[in-house]
Parts: C-alpha cells; sequence; structure tokens
C-alpha cells in the first residue's frame, strides 16, 4: 500500500488525480475526513473541500510511477 497526500488547487490537478487513477488496473482511493471513494469518481472528487489536502491511497506496494505522475501535486 502507498499512501502520500495531495492537494488540488484546479481542474487541472483533478484531471491528472482522476486519469492517473483511470489508466491503473489497481484500486487508488481518496480518503478525507471519515469519508472514503474511489479517485475514478469525478463526482466524488468534487464532492471534498478542495481547499484541504486530501490522502492518495493506493493497493499497490511501494506505487512510484503514480507519485512521479503526481508529483507536482503532493504536498506531505
Amino acid at each position: 500500500m502507498t499512501e502520500f497526500s495531495v492537494l488540488l488547487r484546479n481542474m487541472e490537478a483533478v484531471n491528472a488525480l482522476h486519469n492517473a487513477a483511470e489508466k491503473r488496473d489497481y484500486t487508488i482511493e481518496l480518503h478525507f475526513n471519515n469519508h472514503v471513494i474511489p479517485a475514478t469518481s469525478l463526482v466524488g472528487i468534487f464532492s471534498f473541500d478542495l481547499t484541504k489536502p486530501i490522502k492518495v491511497v493506493s493497493s499497490k506496494e511501494n506505487d512510484t510511477a503514480l507519485k512521479k505522475e503526481l508529483l507536482d501535486y503532493i504536498c506531505d
């Protein structure tokens, strides 16, 4: 499992996260407060407070490819 936080300040960041999740064949979830949604759900992403960091949880161990793809948005 890989965990890191991202800050999605604009539509470009939301699209980058969504597209990165869509092209993977394993589970990527977003955790915010007590809510968990699949990273492939645009409606779910927009239900979060995007002014705050959101935790990305990948089911893949040491998911460096995902982290590299989202490097511009990682905040931890």
